[in-house]
């Protein structure tokens, strides 16, 4: 009876609270233009269970050229789109500007596998996508950024050491 009491007291004064500040995001998926890349065959005893889907973890590397005085708005852009890679299961994300070149800045996060990887695209919002596009946007160079995908190469076992002495 007191619990039902306090609720119908508290009901009126936790109204006013929002727990989200501005508008609705759009959560509309966002249909991919680019088919999934596909993955070269692998070594034979790489993959413990034969699943070349379950490999990894994949480390995903985007490659950006952006002019100096885009920098400060690339690295706000950016920032946002970490929001999207951790929220899509990235388990490390990170930014890096190149020391020698500065204007060359890299991108990368890691998945836990190649199906982590594919499930993200799937959990891609059109939201998402118009941060994507902002970041694209203040990338400079004749071609898109150029991505590439790394998978963790494992130690193969029962493979005979090669002798380079004889």
């Amino acid at each position: 009876m007191c619990a039902a009491v306090s609720c119908a007291v508290a009901f009126p004064f936790v109204r006013q609270f929002r727990m989200m500040r501005g508008g609705v995001p759009d959560t509309t998926p966002h249909k991919w233009k680019r088919s999934a890349p596909e993955l070269a065959p692998f070594p034979e005893g790489e993959i413990e269970d034969g699943d070349p889907s379950e490999a990894g973890p994949v480390r995903i590397s985007i490659n950006y050229r952006v002019p100096q005085e885009n920098y400060a708005e690339f690295t706000r852009a950016i920032h946002k789109l970490r929001g999207v890679r951790m929220r899509d299961g990235a388990l490390r994300w990170g930014i890096y500007r190149d020391a020698i070149e500065p204007e060359k800045l890299n991108e990368t996060f890691i998945m836990e596998s190649w199906v982590d990887y594919l499930r993200s695209r799937e959990r891609h919002t059109a939201a998402d996508e118009r941060i994507r596009e902002r970041v694209w946007a203040l990338h400079r160079d004749s071609e898109r950024p150029r991505t590439t995908y790394q998978l963790y190469a494992r130690e193969i076992a029962g493979a005979a050491p090669v002798d380079k002495g004889q």
